[in-house]
């Protein structure tokens, strides 16, 4: 793993740094395909809508030409991007601090081996996320109820989806969840929690382009357990297939969506997630 920190290789932060002392920062996880940042404007987009919400003050230039720079020499590697931004250090208490020096901090990381095209087995987990409409959509360095989520994965758990207070479907523990029901296709609403995924935005235009019927709404138990397919998405995984979903002991089997399919042939072709 190599670490930047602020344009250097490094792999120290100052101790006061708000982002470890409130979690205040946000970050993005980019695919690198062949040397390449995958979908960059689109994780550019957001990271800089996070950066807005959070109140940090970037200038998305410099961390877009950090982006390249840092990729220049990565020749055809496939690799994960990890981009943070902090506020910095400075500011008494919650207050902001009067004069802004956010912390950059880039990681690149070895890609995992992708599970198998005959799809993953999920879970639901039994942590629920609290509805915070301010931060909805970003993804914010507070990452507490993921890491709950993901420790109440049961054994051959491959992901688990979680629900708010009030019993909604949102989105898996690191994916955004979508169903299929005669061709239709439906993914959570994101407006109060959860994370607007730039890949699950990536396959609702892709969906739109191809005219298939595709709409956010609320999403429920008996939503999942009547759909004809599920699958999740992420920027790293790309789309994959749910196969077998279990609930409360209960396995419900899904046969594998010919839409996820081809959505996933869509990123292999366009070098949006490597083939490996």
């Amino acid at each position: 793993m190599r670490v930047f920190v602020n344009g250097r290789e490094n792999n120290s932060v100052p101790a006061l740094d708000r982002g470890l002392f409130y979690g205040q920062s946000v970050f993005e996880t980019i695919a690198i395909v062949k040397g390449r940042p995958a979908l960059l404007d689109e994780h550019l987009t957001r990271l800089q809508l996070g950066c807005k919400k959070v109140e940090i003050n970037i200038d998305i230039r410099d961390i877009s030409s950090e982006i390249k720079a840092i990729c220049s020499n990565l020749d055809e590697l496939n690799l994960i991007l990890r981009v943070m931004v902090s506020m910095g250090a400075g500011g008494r208490g919650y207050q902001n601090p009067e004069r802004q020096r956010p912390t950059r901090v880039m990681s690149l990381h070895e890609y995992p081996k992708i599970s198998s095209d005959s799809g993953i087995f999920a879970g639901l987990s039994d942590v629920c996320l609290a509805h915070q409409p301010l931060l909805a959509g970003i993804k914010h360095g507070n990452r507490l109820e993921q890491i709950l989520a993901r420790q109440s994965w049961m054994d051959g758990w491959q992901e688990a989806l979680v629900r708010d207070y009030e019993g909604n479907l949102i989105e898996g523990t690191q994916s955004n969840l979508f169903i299929v029901k005669e061709n239709k296709v439906q993914t959570p609403l994101i407006d109060r929690c959860g994370v607007e995924g730039v890949m699950r935005n990536w396959v609702l235009d892709q969906l739109k382009v191809s005219g298939f019927s595709c709409s956010a709404v609320r999403l429920s138990l008996n939503d999942i357990i009547a759909a004809d397919g599920v699958f999740l998405t992420n920027s790293i995984r790309g789309i994959q297939s749910v196969c077998k979903l279990q609930i409360n002991d209960k396995n419900f089997i899904y046969s594998k969506s010919y839409i996820a399919n081809r959505l996933q042939n869509t990123l292999l072709t366009h070098d949006l997630i490597p083939s490996i």
